[in-house]
């Protein structure tokens, strides 16, 4: 019986009741393993079209103040880890080390292998003492998290290696740059090709998909401008009247074309993982809402909805065995954080934990 099993929490709350972000590994699952807030589809500056299309300025040197609201925005919300996802367009002609956005003041995440001891990752020392990291990654066909090294080659054969998306393709990634390879926009996948490439995981909500009026009408098949019109009171907002960071239930939906999907996968025997992409970009709506921030500013998009992965610690490698386990709650933290929650499987009569989300358990001997 397989538990990977999404769970959609909506955290209800009071007057007076507001987003709390916590320390990593404060808040226990019910007994469970600490949960981390991850982030797994993220634009950074050297995505084409990051910050207005600004992410770098003339000279190929990152934009600072993109970087920077980049930054803030994981401190403010207590992201633990943010796997970077730049596109195909940028991202290959950039030298590994670049990507890693390091800065005096942050510290680079080593790993030691058979080629020695080199950076994977930033942490990034935060005002109040959190700290949050960043590993980079690919958006193209595939969905590329947490590499740790770039391919050798020119441009052109850096461009073809990355932009593969074949099962061939995915096992190279993971091979050689011990990545954790997915799907991005499963809404545009059929399901022959995603039975075939077998993902790690693949993406069950996408805010980018959730908002783009033609993706909307081509592969989602709603409504392409509901969530247009919903905008329009935090636009024309003269008394401040409206909190903008409640503009995410404006848009907020979960559509079954990507659950019709998961369940296939699932239901053909591959455990793959489901979790929600921001897709930030910090690119879309410039116009400012009623305290003085853009409404879709890194900072307020950061805190809609989060993966919180069950994993041994915030590092790297704990993050990514995690979620290929399935160890994943999807949660809609932008009406706040969840004290507790927990999904898990114990044998009849009996208090042992036999199973946590994401893992297989057997039923053999079990009674009705």
């Amino acid at each position: 019986m397989h538990f990977k099993t999404l769970l959609l929490t909506l955290a209800l709350i009071g007057s007076g009741c507001s987003y709390r972000p916590k320390q990593a590994g404060l808040v226990s699952l019910s007994g469970s393993r600490p949960f981390y807030r991850v982030q797994t589809h993220f634009h950074g500056p050297y995505s084409y079209d990051a910050c207005d299309d600004h992410g770098r300025n003339q000279d190929g040197s990152v934009n600072l103040d993109c970087l920077h609201a980049l930054k803030s925005s994981l401190c403010e919300n207590h992201i633990d880890f943010t796997f970077l996802t730049d596109h195909l367009a940028t991202f290959p002609e950039v030298e590994f080390k670049e990507t890693l956005l390091h800065e005096d003041g942050d510290t680079e995440v080593l790993k030691r292998d058979s080629s020695g001891v080199h950076p994977i990752a930033t942490r990034i020392h935060c005002p109040d003492g959190f700290e949050a990291i960043l590993a980079p990654g690919l958006e193209a066909s595939l969905l590329g998290l947490g590499f740790e090294r770039r391919i050798g080659g020119d441009l052109g054969q850096r461009v073809n290696y990355y932009a593969a998306n074949d099962r061939v393709a995915l096992e190279k990634m993971q091979r050689d740059l011990n990545g954790l390879i997915g799907v991005p926009h499963t809404e545009s996948h059929p399901i022959e090709y995603l039975k075939a490439l077998r993902p790690e995981f693949i993406e069950i909500y996408n805010m980018h998909a959730n908002l783009h009026p033609m993706i909307r009408r081509d592969w989602l098949k709603v409504d392409p401008y509901r969530p247009l019109f919903g905008f329009l009171k935090f636009l024309i907002d003269p008394f401040r009247l409206t909190n903008a960071d409640f503009l995410f239930l404006e848009f907020l939906e979960f559509h079954p074309h990507y659950f019709e999907k998961w369940n296939q996968l699932l239901a053909s025997g591959l455990n793959t993982t489901g979790v929600a992409g921001l897709d930030a970009h910090q690119n879309v709506i410039r116009f400012k809402g009623s305290d003085g921030a853009r409404l879709e500013s890194y900072r307020r998009m950061g805190r809609f909805i989060s993966n919180f992965v069950i994993s041994k610690s915030g590092e790297p490698d704990d993050v990514k065995s995690a979620i290929r386990a399935g160890h994943v709650y999807v949660v809609v933290e932008g009406l706040g954080t969840p004290e507790s929650l927990d999904f898990h499987a114990q044998r009849s009569g009996g208090e042992e934990r036999v199973g946590e989300v994401g893992d297989s358990v057997s039923l053999q001997g079990e009674g009705p």
